[in-house]
């Protein structure tokens, strides 16, 4: 078992924006963060050597699980594991997950959630230390054409970048067609992450109150599909 794909935080591109945790944290009494690998959305969370599908979930409040997206263990798991805990331990649970709507996985689970809220646009993932390092490696790439570096220094100041990502682009940074003068640049430090290359949805086992829903509705269309659909627990 490859227990590292079972964590979608340990695969800090699809790690959740801090921006949007900061608003799930406001609304939400998130208890326990049931597949990370260090404090996120709460200080309490399960690891992979935890191995969240056999551990026993937070009772109170809601639990956070923004799940592995390949690999051998899928959303479909989490997604099974959080119906059944509901069901017959009335464990509530927010998910956020790829919006994989013609998978026959997706309308199993979804179909019997309290709320499934699609989300407009798509999500910015990863912390700022992912997209830093990938946006230095992107430079370093011997393949990079003048439109590529062009368009990656305006995803990244030129202080956040390492010496050797500074020298390669000062050797041919008049060829790049940019408005910034070299030394401006590399003073600056903004940081543009691109959006993920797919839609998602918040998926919730258990009801919420009415603030709670009204905020995780404002991200664009939810709806109860379990009041039309009713309960079957897949296995």
């Amino acid at each position: 078992m490859n227990n590292q794909l079972m964590f979608s935080s340990s695969n800090q591109k699809w790690e959740t924006d801090p921006e949007l945790l900061k608003g799930i944290k406001t609304h939400f009494d998130i208890r326990l963060d049931v597949a990370a690998s260090g404090p996120n959305v709460c200080n309490q969370f399960l690891t992979a050597e935890d191995n969240g599908l056999l551990s026993l979930w937070s009772p109170i409040g809601w639990n956070w699980c923004n799940p592995p997206y390949s690999g051998e263990f899928k959303a479909e798991y989490w997604l099974n594991d959080a119906l059944k805990r509901f069901r017959f331990d009335g464990i509530k649970t927010l998910f956020l997950i790829p919006s994989r709507t013609g998978t026959k996985s997706f309308q199993q689970y979804t179909t019997q959630a309290n709320d499934v809220v699609f989300i407009n646009g798509r999500l910015k993932f990863g912390s700022r230390d992912y997209w830093i390092e990938h946006l230095n490696l992107e430079i370093c790439e011997p393949k990079k054409t003048d439109k590529q570096l062009t368009a990656i220094i305006k995803k990244i100041g030129g202080s956040l970048c390492q010496n050797d990502q500074q020298n390669k682009l000062a050797q041919i940074w008049d060829q790049l067609n940019t408005k910034w003068d070299f030394q401006d640049w590399l003073a600056m430090d903004h940081l543009k992450k691109d959006p993920a290359p797919f839609d998602s949805l918040f998926v919730t086992f258990g009801e919420m109150t009415t603030v709670e829903r009204s905020f995780l509705y404002s991200f664009g269309f939810g709806f109860q599909p379990y009041k039309s659909v009713g309960w079957n627990i897949y296995r």
